[in-house]
């Protein structure tokens, strides 16, 4: 399962030399989906979640395959999601901080593919986490030759890949835009062990 801003494309680039002519792609950026499924072929992006896919596969399929996906820090994610949605937006660009809050306080924005909790594209109908690894982008090219190892592809390393262009995430934070990230991203921290202390993320007065 591909969750947006945790390295989908570099992942999908090293994988897809290794995909043969029976095997199912669901892309974007231009890419031709190779699925069977016209339903989730259809679906205009590449980040499919357990719980659109798994329906369409029956559990004797989903069983069989090992599944993974990766995450990151919410609040190092939240910035990269931000830059990379409005990159050309000049207000955005001159008072990051500000529009990242006008962000937050927007349901109908925070409603989008890009800003949905990474822990909804993981879980399954019931809620409940439906992946058999988790890696975390903080480790991205350990966590993929794991991957590897347990699929029995050879180790490569990854390219980096559709990179948001910002400064140290951390300098975009204040106390209160802090305590948004975390607000709505409880489900996240939760699930995935994340905290803001001791993340890289390092706050500063501006």
């Amino acid at each position: 399962m591909a969750v947006p801003k945790t390295g989908t494309q570099s992942i999908r680039a090293a994988l897809r030399p290794h995909l043969g002519s029976d095997d199912w792609e669901q892309a974007d950026w231009g890419l031709d989906a190779r699925l069977p499924i016209p339903e989730i072929a259809a679906i205009e992006h590449g980040h499919v979640s357990v719980a659109e896919m798994q329906p369409w596969l029956g559990d004797r399929v989903w069983s069989s395959y090992f599944k993974f996906s990766f995450v990151r820090n919410p609040w190092e994610r939240f910035i990269s999601c931000a830059f990379f949605k409005n990159r050309t937006r000049p207000f955005f660009l001159a008072h990051p901080r500000r529009y990242a809050k006008l962000i937050l306080d927007s349901p109908r924005t925070m409603a989008g593919l890009f800003y949905r909790p990474q822990a909804t594209f993981l879980s399954d109908a019931g809620g409940r986490l439906a992946v058999d690894h988790v890696g975390r982008l903080e480790s991205l090219q350990q966590d993929f030759d794991h991957v590897c190892r347990q699929v029995g592809l050879p180790l490569s390393a990854l390219a980096h890949l559709n990179q948001s262009h910002h400064g140290p995430p951390g300098c975009y934070y204040d106390d209160e835009l802090k305590v948004k990230v975390e607000r709505y991203y409880e489900q996240d921290i939760r699930s995935f062990g994340y905290r803001f202390e001791g993340s890289n993320l390092r706050p500063s007065g501006r």
